[in-house]
Order: structure tokens, then sequence, then C-alpha cells
């Protein structure tokens, strides 16, 4: 099972790659979804920029946890 930031860095290089699958990218939206609490403001960020990427939708839990992590941590934020 991948942890957080197995499934950032994934997302993040088939995004990179140009790798759109949307089997790959919905597989790893439920995957994120599911461990939601354990993401990191960085790993949550490298996964929402490479769901962008690749013009994938994030699930509605990983939106409200992207946003309340923004409102209340924004400052641990780096940029890549």
């Amino acid at each position: 099972q991948f942890n957080p930031q197995d499934l950032a860095n994934t997302a993040w290089a088939f995004a990179t790659a140009g790798h759109s699958s949307p089997a790959l990218f919905d597989a790893l939206a439920r995957a994120s979804a599911a461990s939601i609490g354990q993401f990191n403001p960085q790993s949550l960020a490298n996964t929402a920029w490479a769901f962008a990427v690749v013009d994938r939708k994030l699930t509605d839990d990983i939106m409200t946890h992207l946003q309340r992590i923004s409102e209340t941590d924004g400052g641990s934020f780096q940029a890549v």
C-alpha cells in the first residue's frame, strides 16, 4: 500500500511525463482520498498540481482537505 508521499510522487511523475491515464489517476484519487488525513501540505500540493496538469478532477474530500490546509497551514507550502 502506498503512503501519501508515494501517491503524490506517483501522480507527479506521471503528470511530468505527460501520461494522463484516466484509470491511473482515478485509482490515485481513490487511494489519496482514503488516506487524505495523513497528507502533509507538500504532498497535497504536489498531488493537486499533478491532477491539474493532466486535467483530472480531484475528489471532493481532497479538495476540502486542500482548502482546510491552505487556510490553517499555508505558511508551510514550498514552491517546487
